[in-house]
C-alpha cells in the first residue's frame, strides 16, 4: 500500500498468466484505483469509471511515442514509422487516417470474410494433422496462421509472402510497450525491412481492387508515409494479440470439459469469445496520457501522467459479473473492454472477433475429442497469452 492507502502494483504482479485473475480480485474487493509502481501513475479497474476515462477529452490515447521515447528509441526507421501510425494521433489527424479504411473494418464488410476465413482454418487443420497425425500445436500450427492469413486478404498482401512478414510484425507490436536493448534492435530491424516491402508494394502493380492496400493508394489525404505506417499498422496491431487470444480461449475450454461440451452442443462461438476476452484479454492494460490536470471520482492525474486502465480487472465485478472467477460460456455477453473504448477503440476489433469465432466453430466442429496433450507455455509481452498449446486431436 502506498502511504495514501492506495494499493501498489508491479508490473510482475499484473501480467503473467496469474496477473488477469489477480486484477478480478482486486475488483472484488473493491479496488477502483491503484498504482504502478514502476510507472507512478494510477491504474484504474472499475469499469464505469474506466469507460468515462476513456473518452475523457482531457486524456489522450496518442502514447506511442513517449512510450517509444522511454525505450530510448529517438530516431531512425522504427522512430520515423511510428511517429505516423494513428495509435501515435489524437483528434483530427488520428480522424483523418482512420477514416481511410475503416470501411473495410464494419461488421459487414468483414462478415464477407467469414468463407475465406472457414477454408483457412479447414485448411490449416488439414495441413496439421497430415504432418503431426493426432497432434496438433494450436498457437504455430493454427492461430498465428489464421490470423495473419486473414488480416493479408483483407489489406490485399499476398499469403506468400507472409513467412517475411510476421516475424517483422511480431517484432514491431512489442514496441506498444518499452523494449529493452535486444527487443528495440530487433523492432527496429523490422521497422527498416517492413518499410522497404512496402515501399516496393506501393511503387509496383495496382492492388487487388476492394483491398485496403488499394484504398490506400487511392487515397490523396495520406503521404507515402502515412500509407506504408497506415498498411503496417494494421498487419501488426493485431496479429500478436488475435493469435494469443484464440489459443488462450481454447485452452480455457479443453481445461474445462463441461464448457467445451457446451460448445460443441452448440453454445455460440461468439458468447465463447467474449467470456474469454473478458476472462483473459490478450492486453492487461490500456495506457492513456493526461493532457491536464483531471479528476474523476476517486481518480485524479496530473499533466504528462500516464495511466493504465485494467482491462482484467474490470471484469471483477461480482454485481456486474455473478462468480467472475467462473468461466462460462453461457454468460450473457456484457461491455467489452479488450478493444478499448472511445476514439481509440480498436480498428480491428470486428476482424478479431471473426477469426477468433472462426477458429473456435471450426476447430471444435472438425475435431470434437480435443484434449490437452502436454503443458501450455504462457509469455508476456505487450500482449500476453499462451504460444504453446499441444493438443491431441482424439
Amino acid at each position: 500500500m502506498s502511504g495514501d492507502g492506495v494499493p501498489v502494483m508491479t508490473f510482475e504482479e499484473v501480467g503473467g498468466p496469474d496477473g488477469c485473475a489477480r486484477l478480478r480480485q482486486m475488483a472484488r474487493d473493491g479496488v477502483a484505483v491503484a498504482r504502478s509502481a514502476e510507472l507512478g501513475g494510477p491504474i484504474v479497474l472499475e469499469e464505469s469509471l474506466a469507460e468515462r476515462l476513456l473518452t475523457e477529452p482531457r486524456i489522450a490515447g496518442a502514447v506511442a511515442m513517449p512510450i517509444l521515447h522511454a525505450s530510448g528509441v529517438t530516431s531512425g526507421p522504427l522512430h520515423d514509422l511510428w511517429a505516423v501510425l494513428m495509435f501515435g494521433k489524437d483528434g483530427a489527424d488520428h480522424d483523418r487516417i482512420r477514416r481511410v479504411t475503416a470501411a473495410h473494418f464494419t461488421p459487414r464488410a468483414v462478415e464477407r470474410l467469414r468463407p475465406e476465413a472457414v477454408r483457412t482454418a479447414e485448411q490449416l487443420l488439414d495441413a496439421a494433422i497430415a504432418r503431426n497425425g493426432s497432434s496438433i500445436e494450436l498457437f504455430h500450427d493454427y492461430a498465428l496462421p489464421l490470423a495473419a492469413r486473414v488480416q493479408a486478404a483483407l489489406l490485399g498482401l499476398p499469403v506468400d509472402d507472409l513467412d517475411r512478414i510476421v516475424p517483422w510484425a511480431l517484432d514491431l507490436v512489442e514496441a506498444f510497450g518499452v523494449l529493452d536493448e535486444q527487443a528495440a534492435r530487433a523492432a527496429t530491424a523490422a521497422a527498416e525491412a517492413f518499410i522497404a516491402y512496402l515501399d516496393a508494394r506501393f511503387a509496383g502493380p495496382p492492388s487487388d481492387p476492394g483491398t485496403v492496400l488499394a484504398t490506400v493508394r487511392a487515397d490523396p489525404t495520406l503521404g507515402p508515409a502515412e500509407q506504408r505506417g497506415l498498411v503496417a499498422n494494421l498487419m501488426f496491431g493485431g496479429l500478436d494479440a488475435t493469435a494469443k487470444a484464440l489459443t488462450s480461449a481454447v485452452h480455457l475450454l479443453v481445461t474445462r470439459p463441461d464448457q467445451l461440451a457446451a460448445v460443441t452442443g452448440g453454445c455460440p462461438a461468439e458468447h465463447v469469445v467474449a467470456e474469454a476476452l473478458r476472462f483473459s484479454p490478450p492486453l492487461t492494460g490500456l495506457p492513456r496520457l493526461a493532457m491536464s490536470p483531471v479528476t474523476l471520482g476517486p481518480l485524479r492525474v496530473e499533466p504528462g501522467e500516464l495511466v493504465m486502465v485494467m482491462t482484467a480487472g474490470l471484469a471483477g465485478d461480482p454485481v456486474r459479473y455473478p462468480d467472475p472467477e467462473r468461466f462460462d460460456v453461457a454468460r450473457t455477453p456484457g461491455k467489452q473492454f479488450a478493444f478499448g473504448a472511445g476514439p481509440h477503440y480498436c480498428i480491428g476489433a470486428n476482424l478479431a472477433k471473426l477469426v477468433l469465432a472462426v477458429g473456435i466453430d471450426t476447430l471444435v466442429a472438425r475435431l470434437p475429442g480435443l484434449r490437452l496433450a502436454g503443458d501450455a507455455e504462457w509469455a508476456a509481452g505487450t500482449f500476453g497469452g499462451i504460444v504453446h498449446l499441444p493438443l491431441s486431436t482424439r
